[in-house]
């Protein structure tokens, strides 16, 4: 609301009792893109991109039910609606994306060994 109050203080109050910002939480797994994938991607798509970027089937979206004007059917597509967002994003980093930093991390020799291991633990 600070934007919103030094633009216009009217609109700041219009906004406030008219407007929400749902809070969100995407979970998607992109693989990285071997030169196999972009070669069998170009082919099946019919084009020529060199850095194509693809997905696996997976997907989790999860809203906050917090909307001004109705909540929009959003379910129907697979969205899951819920009073605090938090929790699924907690549980996305921390289960999820915490998971793959020290393999990643360790195999581009980024970070030192000791320092994964205790980062690991920590976990």
């Amino acid at each position: 609301m600070t934007f919103f109050r030094a633009q216009d203080p009217r609109l700041a109050d219009w906004v406030e009792k008219n407007v929400t910002f749902p809070n969100s939480m995407v979970d998607r797994i992109t693989p990285s893109t071997t030169p196999a994938d972009i070669e069998r991607l170009n082919r099946e798509n019919g084009t020529d991109d060199k850095a194509p970027v693809y997905c696996e089937d997976f997907i989790q979206w999860v809203v906050e039910d917090n909307f001004a004007a109705g909540r929009p059917a959003w379910e129907k597509a697979g969205v899951q609606f819920t009073d605090d967002v938090t929790a699924y994003e907690n549980m996305k980093l921390s289960l999820l994306n915490a998971s793959h930093t020290p393999p990643s991390s360790e195999a581009s020799g980024k970070w030192t060994t000791p320092c994964t291991i205790r980062w690991w633990l920590a976990s």
